[in-house]
């Protein structure tokens, strides 16, 4: 099957063929490039990545000959996302250091061993602008860094030189927070996904009373369950969030009771005039009165979305028709079920 389809994304044409049932695009006349297959063995045709190619996106399915070719073939690549592909190994480092006008990279979750990341972030261009690996141990090389995703993270990495940094921490082991609120002032963008903290973070946190005030989206993500610190999920989100003058989303999954009095303190030290977006999942079922809730979208003249779970309300099937009558704007869900 052969058509033709149009990329609003990229402004460009693809010409889409379906062998064996598996979609394949290739991008005629382009400089950007993304390929979605499922299985890459049932592609019977080399692929062809033109000279002035520039943009490749390649996820879970790159292997290390096609990223040495579409590096041999495209020496103008200055965006490459490979990111989970499990067959992208140590080998693949020859080729992207070829790559003189890269500032976009992304090899989070591949094959790539720590000690090839290592040898990888040597071999960089100084310029790049945002990086995902799998571990990072130094950043004095890149000034430029803008977006940094990992999965390993040192607390003894200077993070004063990044101020406008956004920084996505994925697994990560004994993460010391507050030195991150300390010296990232500016941060835009901060995720904790599933992290174990420093064991001194609920001392130390306590020095960060200026918060992150610039943040644009926050993430406290629990979801694996592991590991569980309820109580320093709650400084988390107090501290980092104190005081923040430009938030426009927060997704909060917490083993940690976000209760009455939490957002009493919350709410009178955030004005949350931009927020737009709030998730609030909790592990265990929590008690959230609707007062609370109303309190929350009148304090938020911005919001259009408003998603809670795992809060036990008595009559919550009225209480959220009552809320969507009185705040019509905006999207409400309330999920009992934290299972969900």
């Amino acid at each position: 099957m052969l058509s033709l389809v149009h990329s609003s994304e990229f402004e460009v044409f693809f010409l889409v063929f379906s062998p064996i049932s598996k979609n394949v695009s290739i991008l005629l006349f382009f400089k950007s490039l993304s390929y979605t297959v499922r299985t890459i063995a049932n592609v019977f045709f080399l692929f062809f990545f033109p000279d002035f190619l520039e943009t490749l996106i390649l996820k879970r399915n790159c292997t290390d000959a096609i990223l040495e070719k579409a590096c041999e073939s495209s020496p103008y690549l200055h965006t490459v996302d490979i990111s989970s592909s499990l067959l992208i190994t140590d080998k693949s480092i020859t080729a992207l250091q070829t790559l003189k006008y890269l500032k976009n990279l992304d090899v989070f979750a591949t094959s790539i061993t720590h000690e090839g990341t290592d040898i990888l972030l040597q071999l960089l261009p100084s310029t790049m602008n945002t990086l995902g690996c799998n571990s990072i141990c130094k950043l004095n090389r890149f000034s430029q860094l803008k977006s940094l995703h990992t999965r390993i993270f040192s607390n003894y990495i200077p993070l004063n030189n990044f101020q406008n940094l956004n920084l996505k921490l994925h697994f990560c082991r004994n993460v010391d927070v507050s030195i991150i609120i300390r010296e990232c002032v500016n941060l835009k963008i901060f995720k904790l996904h599933s992290c174990s903290y420093s064991l001194n973070l609920q001392q130390t946190i306590r020095d960060c009373p200026a918060g992150l005030k610039r943040l644009f989206q926050f993430t406290l993500d629990k979801s694996s369950k592991f590991p569980s610190y309820p109580n320093i999920d709650k400084l988390i989100v107090q501290y980092a969030l104190n005081f923040v003058e430009n938030i426009r989303h927060i997704y909060i999954e917490s083993y940690a009771i976000f209760d009455e009095e939490f957002f009493e303190i919350f709410l009178h030290n955030n004005k949350l005039i931009y927020l737009e977006e709030m998730y609030l999942y909790a592990i265990y079922p929590n008690i959230l009165e609707c007062d609370v809730i109303c309190q929350i979208i009148k304090q938020c003249p911005n919001l259009s979305i408003l998603n809670t779970r795992g809060y036990a309300l008595t009559g919550v099937e009225n209480i959220q028709q009552k809320l969507r009558s009185e705040f019509p704007g905006i999207k409400i869900n309330i999920n009992m079920d934290s299972n969900e």
